[in-house]
Protein backbone atom coordinates (compact mmCIF):
# COMPACT_ATOMS: atom_id res chain seq x y z
CA UNK A 1 0.00 0.00 0.00
CA UNK A 2 1.10 3.69 -0.58
CA UNK A 3 -0.30 5.23 2.26
CA UNK A 4 2.39 3.03 4.75
CA UNK A 5 4.65 4.74 3.41
CA UNK A 6 3.35 8.28 3.30
CA UNK A 7 2.28 7.70 7.24
CA UNK A 8 5.22 6.45 8.05
CA UNK A 9 7.19 9.67 6.27
CA UNK A 10 4.23 12.10 7.56
CA UNK A 11 4.28 10.55 11.12
CA UNK A 12 6.95 12.85 12.64
CA UNK A 13 4.25 16.04 11.70
CA UNK A 14 1.18 14.65 13.35
CA UNK A 15 1.98 16.09 17.04
CA UNK A 16 3.06 19.51 15.16
CA UNK A 17 -0.18 19.36 13.07
CA UNK A 18 -2.50 18.87 16.23
CA UNK A 19 -0.73 21.80 18.12
CA UNK A 20 -0.83 23.91 14.83
CA UNK A 21 -4.81 23.02 14.67
CA UNK A 22 -5.37 23.70 18.18
CA UNK A 23 -3.55 27.06 17.86
CA UNK A 24 -5.42 27.90 14.66
CA UNK A 25 -8.53 27.17 16.33
CA UNK A 26 -8.28 29.32 19.23
CA UNK A 27 -6.91 32.07 17.46
CA UNK A 28 -10.34 32.28 15.39
CA UNK A 29 -12.37 31.58 18.09
CA UNK A 30 -10.83 34.42 19.98
CA UNK A 31 -10.87 36.98 16.75
CA UNK A 32 -14.30 35.91 16.37
CA UNK A 33 -15.38 38.87 18.41
CA UNK A 34 -14.09 41.72 16.27
CA UNK A 35 -15.30 40.05 12.98
CA UNK A 36 -18.28 41.11 11.23
CA UNK A 37 -19.37 37.67 9.52
CA UNK A 38 -22.24 35.94 10.84
CA UNK A 39 -21.44 33.81 13.46
CA UNK A 40 -22.67 30.63 11.38
CA UNK A 41 -19.79 30.99 9.00
CA UNK A 42 -17.27 31.54 11.90
CA UNK A 43 -18.40 28.35 14.06
CA UNK A 44 -18.48 26.28 10.57
CA UNK A 45 -15.00 27.73 9.57
CA UNK A 46 -13.90 26.21 13.08
CA UNK A 47 -16.09 22.77 13.30
CA UNK A 48 -14.08 22.85 9.37
CA UNK A 49 -10.52 22.98 11.41
CA UNK A 50 -11.68 20.96 14.86
CA UNK A 51 -12.61 17.87 12.13
CA UNK A 52 -9.12 17.89 10.26
CA UNK A 53 -7.43 18.07 13.47
CA UNK A 54 -9.97 15.24 14.63
CA UNK A 55 -8.41 13.18 11.20
CA UNK A 56 -4.91 13.14 12.40
CA UNK A 57 -5.79 12.71 15.80
CA UNK A 58 -7.58 9.67 15.01
CA UNK A 59 -4.91 8.28 12.62
CA UNK A 60 -1.87 9.15 14.84
CA UNK A 61 -3.66 6.76 17.58
CA UNK A 62 -4.08 3.86 15.43
CA UNK A 63 -0.32 4.54 14.00
CA UNK A 64 0.78 4.27 18.12
CA UNK A 65 -1.41 1.27 18.12
CA UNK A 66 0.45 -0.52 15.45
CA UNK A 67 3.87 0.93 16.67
CA UNK A 68 3.01 -0.98 19.69
CA UNK A 69 2.77 -4.42 18.47
CA UNK A 70 6.25 -4.01 17.03
CA UNK A 71 9.80 -5.50 18.98
CA UNK A 72 12.92 -3.40 19.66
CA UNK A 73 14.50 -4.13 16.25
CA UNK A 74 11.38 -3.23 13.99
CA UNK A 75 11.23 0.24 16.25
CA UNK A 76 14.82 0.45 15.27
CA UNK A 77 14.35 0.42 11.67
CA UNK A 78 11.55 2.72 11.39
CA UNK A 79 13.08 5.25 13.67
CA UNK A 80 16.12 5.05 11.68
CA UNK A 81 14.25 5.21 7.55
CA UNK A 82 11.37 7.44 8.52
CA UNK A 83 11.79 9.51 11.50
CA UNK A 84 15.73 10.16 11.42
CA UNK A 85 16.68 8.92 14.72
CA UNK A 86 19.62 7.08 15.27
CA UNK A 87 18.94 3.48 16.63
CA UNK A 88 18.39 2.61 20.32
CA UNK A 89 20.88 0.05 19.33
CA UNK A 90 23.86 -0.57 16.91
CA UNK A 91 22.13 -3.09 14.31
CA UNK A 92 24.18 -6.74 14.70
CA UNK A 93 23.09 -7.18 10.74
CA UNK A 94 24.73 -6.51 7.18
CA UNK A 95 23.71 -3.85 5.20
CA UNK A 96 21.56 -6.63 2.76
CA UNK A 97 19.92 -7.69 5.50
CA UNK A 98 18.81 -4.08 6.67
CA UNK A 99 17.18 -3.92 3.90
CA UNK A 100 15.86 -7.01 3.47
CA UNK A 101 14.19 -6.26 6.75
CA UNK A 102 13.05 -2.78 6.18
CA UNK A 103 11.25 -4.87 3.30
CA UNK A 104 9.64 -7.41 5.50
CA UNK A 105 8.79 -4.79 7.79
CA UNK A 106 6.95 -2.46 5.39
CA UNK A 107 4.85 -5.88 4.18
CA UNK A 108 3.91 -6.03 7.89
CA UNK A 109 2.97 -3.14 8.54
CA UNK A 110 0.92 -3.01 5.54
CA UNK A 111 -0.61 -5.95 7.14
CA UNK A 112 -1.17 -4.07 10.23
CA UNK A 113 -2.97 -1.19 8.78
CA UNK A 114 -5.58 -3.11 6.15
CA UNK A 115 -6.45 -5.14 9.79
CA UNK A 116 -7.27 -1.75 11.20
CA UNK A 117 -9.03 -0.18 8.47
CA UNK A 118 -6.49 1.81 6.60
CA UNK A 119 -6.35 1.83 2.92
CA UNK A 120 -4.98 3.50 -0.26
CA UNK A 121 -8.59 4.41 -1.42
CA UNK A 122 -9.92 5.32 1.88
CA UNK A 123 -7.14 7.30 3.51
CA UNK A 124 -6.52 9.65 -0.01
CA UNK A 125 -10.10 10.33 -0.03
CA UNK A 126 -10.29 11.57 4.15
CA UNK A 127 -6.58 13.52 4.12
CA UNK A 128 -6.64 15.29 0.59
CA UNK A 129 -7.80 18.15 2.77
CA UNK A 130 -4.44 17.43 4.75
CA UNK A 131 -1.54 19.36 3.08
CA UNK A 132 1.70 17.64 4.97
CA UNK A 133 0.03 14.71 3.73
CA UNK A 134 -0.39 15.38 0.30
CA UNK A 135 3.35 16.73 0.55
CA UNK A 136 4.16 13.55 1.48
CA UNK A 137 2.00 11.71 -0.78
CA UNK A 138 3.50 13.95 -3.93
CA UNK A 139 7.09 13.79 -2.89
CA UNK A 140 6.56 9.98 -2.75
CA UNK A 141 5.50 10.18 -6.10
CA UNK A 142 7.83 11.99 -7.60
CA UNK A 143 10.67 9.30 -6.08
CA UNK A 144 8.66 6.35 -7.57
CA UNK A 145 9.19 7.95 -10.65
CA UNK A 146 12.92 9.20 -10.70
CA UNK A 147 13.26 5.18 -9.88
CA UNK A 148 11.66 3.96 -12.38
CA UNK A 149 13.18 6.19 -15.04
CA UNK A 150 16.43 5.21 -13.60
CA UNK A 151 15.63 1.64 -13.78
CA UNK A 152 14.89 1.93 -17.71
CA UNK A 153 17.43 4.34 -17.88
CA UNK A 154 19.80 1.36 -16.60
CA UNK A 155 18.00 -1.53 -18.88
CA UNK A 156 18.54 0.89 -21.77
CA UNK A 157 22.04 0.82 -20.76
CA UNK A 158 22.79 -2.89 -20.53
CA UNK A 159 20.94 -3.56 -23.85
CA UNK A 160 23.11 -1.23 -25.45
CA UNK A 161 26.50 -2.80 -23.94
CA UNK A 162 25.44 -5.92 -25.02
CA UNK A 163 24.72 -4.92 -28.56
CA UNK A 164 28.16 -3.47 -28.74
CA UNK A 165 29.85 -6.49 -27.05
Amino acid sequence: MDCTKIILSSYSNFQRAIAAADKAIKSKAECSFSDRRPCETIVEEILVLLEKKNKIVRLKKKVDTVFALLDAVEIDLLNCKYLDKKPQNKFEFSLRTYFRKQAALEKKLDKYFSYIGINDADFFEEFKSVPFIMGAKIKAENVKRLKCAFSENADEIARSKRKTA
